[in-house]
């Protein structure tokens, strides 16, 4: 639950950083791109053009859904990305990694969010997802000049501009679309905690904060033999962590651990000891107060010893662009399961 960087940019350049030839020019890459393109459509018997900035969009299964609007600001897709020689550097498909071997229980396989737009995403990608329905596949060999977040109006600036030689093939299936991330993930908390708690409403994070949907919880029991903490009590406590799949990430619970695969030898099950404070952001739980803020402030709500409670928060609250591993995506939605303990000797 510590907060852990990693860009994304970074991370799929680095995925996908296969070199193909030794050309360092736009002309040059172009020139190798379109021979490389000649070759594949003569062994697929196929005859597909570039695109007006240099695309081959060689595959293309429409959807069913909503036309995808370029003003829409966010994307929930499931991306595949190899080099020109084939080879899958990353993929969201489990039943392609599964094939590939590179398969990893409880990581994360599915739609993820990507934002769009200059100075954000890849030129090349947002130029892929142009026009596409929800529900559709396309693939595509995106150019190496198309691989950059600026944007100019022709091919030409983009290959005076480009520095690269590294073309990448692209897979992009669109779930969804949205202009609001955060309403986006909140519908999709409140069908997965009304399914179970019927009257879950969310609720501002804090007295300044607004109700924008981000924010839930659900005290699920509460002892009626145990006094309310004193405000700053010592206390201990059980967490497990899920994403909004089921899958559970994290636990403080040995056996919890085990029955979900996510089991280290490395670490110590045991409750986290919590310093309550007058607030939930300087509240303290195992020893720190760099907990997630929606973590945080879901503990800070319970009152007693042996309280059960279910915490849900949309990633404004959580590791917001960052990932952590294999195990959460950025933009990730979580919940967690928790149980409040009297300090150990009590």
């Amino acid at each position: 639950m510590k907060k852990y960087i990693i860009p994304i940019i970074a991370c799929i350049a680095m995925a996908g950083c296969t070199q193909n030839n030794a050309a360092s020019t736009g002309e040059s890459a172009k020139e190798y791109l379109d021979i490389w393109m000649a070759k594949w459509n003569e062994a697929n018997v196929k005859n597909i053009k570039p695109d007006n900035l240099g695309m081959y969009v060689i595959e293309d299964t429409p959807g069913t859904g909503d036309v995808r609007t370029t003003d829409s600001s966010w994307v929930y897709a499931l991306f595949t990305i190899r080099s020109l020689d084939g080879i899958i550097s990353s993929t969201d498909d489990y039943k392609l990694a599964r094939q590939l071997g590179t398969y990893v229980e409880g990581a994360w396989y599915g739609p993820r969010y990507a934002a769009t737009g200059e100075g954000i995403n890849y030129a090349g990608v947002d130029a892929l997802l142009e026009g596409m329905k929800l529900g559709g596949t396309r693939r595509a060999i995106i150019p190496s000049w198309l691989l950059t977040t600026s944007r100019y109006s022709t091919i030409d600036s983009y290959l005076d501009a480009c520095t690269s030689s590294t073309h990448l093939d692209y897979t992009v299936t669109l779930a969804d679309q949205t202009n609001d991330i955060t309403r986006h993930q909140s519908a999709r908390i409140a069908e997965v905690l009304k399914a179970k708690f019927p009257d879950a409403k969310s609720e501002a994070i804090s007295e300044d904060a607004t109700d924008d949907g981000s924010f839930w919880f659900v005290s699920t029991y509460m002892p009626s033999d145990a006094e309310d903490r004193e405000e700053a009590a010592s206390m201990r406590l059980n967490y497990t962590g899920y994403r909004l799949d089921g899958q559970i990430f994290d636990s403080s619970i040995k056996k919890t651990a085990i029955d979900a695969g996510i089991y280290s030898s490395s670490r110590t099950y045991t409750p986290l000891d919590v310093s309550f404070t007058s607030g939930w952001s300087e509240i303290s739980i195992g020893g720190t107060t760099t907990m997630v803020d929606g973590f945080k402030a879901g503990v800070w709500r319970m009152k007693r010893a042996g309280e059960k409670a279910v915490v849900a928060f949309t990633s404004d609250h959580g590791y917001k662009s960052n990932s952590t591993g294999e195990y959460i995506p950025a933009y990730c939605p979580l919940i967690f399961e928790l149980e409040l303990l009297a300090a150990e000797g009590e």
